[in-house]
């Protein structure tokens, strides 16, 4: 396993990161964060607000999160905010477009904005089948 600098995320299919475990339950994930978060609950279940970083928990264990182009993310070696991220995944990988969410269910991992339009890019790094339905659709 790499592991990643406190400033840098490594992403690794369907584990997530060393700091955002998918899986790992709602309470050692927090304890592992930094005072400042915000945490929010309601019916849907809770998210943590970690800086970039949200993360989306149901029955109390991390489900999929989600990193904003401010931070400094790889996977397999790659900038996933580079301009040649998005090539190289689909150069690789199978996807499916939905809902402005280009989604690679191989890897867990869906990207938005990564048009020349777009003004802010966003990965999010899921559980295996856990966007399913959305594919599905």
């Amino acid at each position: 396993m790499t592991f990643s600098t406190p400033d840098q995320l490594i992403i690794i299919p369907f584990v997530g990161t060393e700091r955002y475990l998918l899986g790992s339950p709602f309470d050692k994930i927090k304890e592992n964060l930094a005072t400042d978060i915000q945490i929010i609950e309601n019916k849907k279940g809770k998210r943590i607000i970690d800086g970039p970083v949200s993360l989306k928990f149901k029955d109390d264990k991390l489900l999929e999160f989600s990193i904003l182009d401010t931070a400094n993310v790889l996977f397999d070696g790659h900038d996933v905010f580079s301009n040649t991220f998005k090539a190289f995944l689909t150069g690789k990988y199978a996807s499916v477009y939905k809902y402005g969410f280009l989604i690679f269910a191989e890897i867990g991992i869906a990207l938005n904005g990564y048009t020349e339009k777009e003004e802010q890019k966003t990965i999010t790094v899921f559980q295996k089948g856990n966007w399913d339905e959305i594919i599905n659709l």
